[in-house]
């Protein structure tokens, strides 16, 4: 047996066969297991022409396993249900209404279909451990809501609602136990389906698939727009981040994602000002999620994770100023230079002079690429030491700012306004700069 043992801790992927492909995943904190949609295509040779069946089927796999899961044939197993031919599970959400001391659970469903006249179903799943096997999870269809329109996305709002996006309308969607009614007028019309929602009293956020972010606001009983996007994009995914500047990302469709503040808006003017700070990145990004911040991190930055089309994983922060006005320093000096950056351009590289900072940024400029600067810490701080001091990208047009003196000076007091006195700042900044850019769980 051979090993490679390194001393940094990295993810370790894990594994686990499913009988078709995965279209959907959600985790059940009440059954601590994972939800998760797949799709299998089956052919009827019989037929002639032959013929192919595409079902969307819901299994729930156990985090912790590594075994493959068997298919739908296998009769030892609990029943799962599974959708009509070209029905798809568009979304899938935990949901725990209460009532009083009572606490219901629901493993809530949202479907498209094409060929049916009721085009969108909700559907509300009961389940439970098995008492004779607690390592299996049954289940049982309790209730089935049918649309005109395909369901696109589901959001729990208050303690009973589900907000619904069916066709080209918002819709609340009430259980028959809730204590609340909302009038039929509290349909909400949108320009384009709202691919992703999520709630925060008493707001509503929307991706929708041709005007970006929509924000509602549910008072009265009723839904009224709030807030919108000044740009329209193929909206796909957002997270209200809140805070004081009430920030919002947003990704959609080309590889945007974009940083949106919700201050500012007035009942008269209820476009959004322009968005804070752009990436523009390789793939897009389907679907972000809030994460937590690792102890190791030195920084109150809010962390979330953004899953693209490709499979690739990415982590964003959010940065204060003193932080992102010495990583911008940096991230100058590592595209400049050849070992680090091999493929910039000569026009780029002389673009920004590293110690060189505008008045005013536009918001793609804004963007700090983790990815660089991971390959300056990989190289410690004799090599940042070495980029400060050389004089190989010198310009003497600018020696204001572009002169080995003037950019030592200005890491000096960038350091020092973030980390305070030290007696050693380039190695001081490398060790934040490694606890910053570690991925840990």
């Amino acid at each position: 047996m051979v090993c490679t043992i390194q001393r940094e801790e990295k993810t370790v992927p894990r594994r686990i066969g499913l009988p078709g492909s995965a279209t959907k995943l959600a985790y059940s904190q009440y059954l601590k297991s994972l939800v998760v949609a797949y799709s299998r295509t089956e052919f009827d040779t019989d037929a002639d022409p032959i013929k192919r069946f595409t079902r969307s089927h819901i299994e729930f796999v156990d985090p912790d396993s590594q075994q493959a899961i068997c298919g739908p044939e296998d009769k030892l197993r609990p029943w799962r249900p599974h959708g009509a031919a070209g029905e798809k599970i568009s979304c899938i959400l935990e949901w725990t209404p209460k009532k009083g001391d009572e606490e219901y659970h629901f493993i809530v469903i949202g479907t498209a279909r094409k060929n049916q006249q009721d085009r969108g179903r909700v559907i509300f799943l009961q389940t439970s451990r098995m008492s004779s096997d607690p390592s299996q999870i049954e289940c049982n269809v309790k209730y089935v809501h049918k649309f005109e329109g395909p369901v696109y996305s589901i959001a729990p709002y208050g303690n009973f609602t589900l907000m619904v996006s069916t066709g080209h309308e918002i819709v609340p969607l009430e259980p028959k136990f809730s204590q609340t009614r909302w009038l039929r007028a509290a349909r909400y019309p949108v320009p384009s389906p709202a691919v992703s929602m999520s709630s925060h009293e008493p707001y509503l956020y929307m991706s929708t698939s041709r005007e970006s972010l929509m924000i509602l606001n549910a008072s009265e009983e009723k839904l009224v727009l709030h807030a919108y996007d000044r740009q329209k994009h193929d909206g796909l995914s957002h997270v209200h981040i809140g805070g004081d500047m009430q920030l919002t990302l947003a990704s959609s469709r080309g590889g945007r994602v974009s940083l949106l503040t919700g201050r500012r808006v007035t009942e008269n003017d209820k476009m959004m000002p322009v968005a804070f700070c752009e990436a523009h990145l390789s793939t897009s990004v389907t679907k972000l999620s809030p994460g937590t911040r690792h102890s190791t991190m030195p920084t109150s930055s809010q962390v979330i994770y953004g899953t693209a089309m490709n499979g690739t994983v990415y982590r964003f922060l959010t940065l204060k100023e003193k932080e992102w006005r010495l990583l911008h320093l940096l991230q100058n000096l590592c595209i400049r230079d050849t070992v680090i950056c091999p493929f910039t351009s000569k026009r780029k590289r002389q673009r920004n002079p590293a110690g060189y900072e505008s008045l005013e940024f536009q918001p793609s400029q804004m963007h700090i690429n983790g990815d660089i600067l991971n390959r300056l810490s990989i190289r410690g701080p004799s090599y940042l030491m070495y980029m400060l001091v050389t004089e190989e990208f010198y310009s003497p047009s600018t020696p204001e700012t572009g002169s080995p003196q003037a950019i030592y000076e200005r890491f000096l007091e960038l350091s020092k306004d973030l980390l305070g006195e030290t007696s050693n700042p380039v190695e001081d900044v490398m060790k934040w700069l490694k606890r910053t850019l570690h991925v840990g769980f």
